[in-house]
């Protein structure tokens, strides 16, 4: 195989089959395959878009981000990105930026200085947020941003057009949150045709085009997306025992979790990925179906706080909601578990346990691994390890 066989061989190029990429490159896969041309994409220089890099510098591909009129742009900082960002959208060009590593967090004050950008064009804004930083997503809700939350590399891509979308509809930046663990994964993606130059993706005719004209705010624009999706709701009238809201990777977690238990379709879930501004109408209609809803969604409350909210007001109007549970019952331990059906299932066993037949799902979990006999003694330096010695 030729050096120019072995550039051409990017999932970049490709049509059609199945490849494996890193969250940096889905995004630009969505960026090439999406309907709206995109004219700028900025990405920070990081651990985790290390190999996003090196391949830009293949001269093929180099070529084939010319041919779609696309600057790609690697930068040093992620506030400098924002700025960049900001003032490409203001200068008309569709602009989407990939922004991570450790100033990051800071990089949400120039954020905030943004707000509304009436008159420019759509901005997507993938951030990085670590797992630590549990105010960051409440930030950027008290900015008054359109917040999404990514599930999986999957959904990077199509994360691509939705965020445009809302961004133009509310006339400011659109953030899509991304786990550290999803940022610095691959998954296996299903490759679409890419748009050519100007024109439409190539394949079969899509029978509804992007209404880039359509306004109204961000949470229409969401509804007219079905971002948020419900799954085994109880018919008007019925109440289930237990309900979940699922933002970001929980809900991968908790839909493999069903399939362990055999309690698929059992359990009413509305998944959000939206979570600012928030679905009052869709979070209400589960409130009323269920008796008891718990909140799976990365450290900060941001939604857990919103059912809270709502719960009380359907109080004040004597329409009985769900008891919310979240934080107090999730985060005793470790905000990992969200990642892993084992250590969810433990946490949850007393409220599944009551749509599990057979027996108790305390039985049918294996022992938690013991903790390692392990003594450490940090060194002492200085006059006190001299008088410890001594000692």
């Amino acid at each position: 195989m030729s050096r120019l066989d072995a550039e051409a061989s990017h999932p970049w190029h490709h049509h059609e089959g199945v490849a494996v990429l890193s969250a940096a490159e889905a995004v630009l896969k969505g960026v090439l395959e999406g309907e709206a041309v995109v004219h700028r994409m900025l990405v920070t220089d990081g651990r985790s878009t290390g190999r996003f890099q090196k391949s830009l510098e293949h001269g093929d591909v180099r070529d084939l981000l010319r041919k779609h009129r696309l600057v790609c742009r690697v930068v040093g900082d992620a506030g400098r990105a924002i700025e960049l960002a900001q003032w490409n959208a203001t200068e008309g060009r569709h602009v989407v930026a990939l922004v991570g590593g450790p100033t990051v967090t800071a990089s949400i004050q120039a954020l905030e200085r943004i707000g509304n950008f009436g008159g420019a064009e759509s901005m997507a804004l993938f951030m990085e947020l670590p797992g630590g930083s549990t105010g960051s997503r409440a930030r950027i809700a008290a900015a008054g941003l359109p917040l999404l939350e990514a599930s999986c590399v999957e959904s990077l891509r199509g994360s691509v057009e939705h965020g445009l979308r809302i961004s133009r509809g509310a006339s400011a930046p659109c953030v899509i949150a991304v786990s550290p663990e999803i940022m610095q994964s691959e998954e296996s993606l299903t490759l679409r045709p890419n748009r050519m130059a100007d024109q439409p993706p190539a394949g079969l005719p899509r029978t509804r085009g992007p209404r880039w004209d359509e306004m109204g705010g961000a949470l229409r624009i969401a509804r007219r997306l079905e971002l948020n999706i419900s799954r085994s709701m109880p018919s008007p009238g019925e109440r289930a025992e237990l309900g979940f809201v699922t933002v970001g990777s929980a809900d991968r977690t908790l839909r493999r979790l069903e399939t362990l238990l055999g309690v698929e379709r059992r359990l009413p879930t509305l998944h959000l990925r939206m979570t600012h501004p928030i679905d009052d109408a869709a979070i209400e209609r589960l409130l009323r179906r269920c008796r008891t809803v718990v909140v799976l969604e990365p450290p900060g409350q941001l939604v857990e706080l919103a059912l809270v909210r709502i719960a009380q007001r359907m109080g004040r109007d004597a329409m009985d909601p769900a008891l919310v549970l979240g934080h107090s019952l999730l985060y005793e331990t470790d905000a990992k578990h969200l990642l892993h059906p084992s250590p969810m299932a433990r946490i949850l066993s007393p409220l599944i346990q009551t749509v599990v037949t057979g027996p108790s799902l305390e039985s049918r979990l294996a022992e938690p691994s013991p903790s390692l006999p392990l003594h450490l003694e940090p060194y002492r330096f200085g006059d006190s390890a001299h008088a410890e010695e001594l000692r």
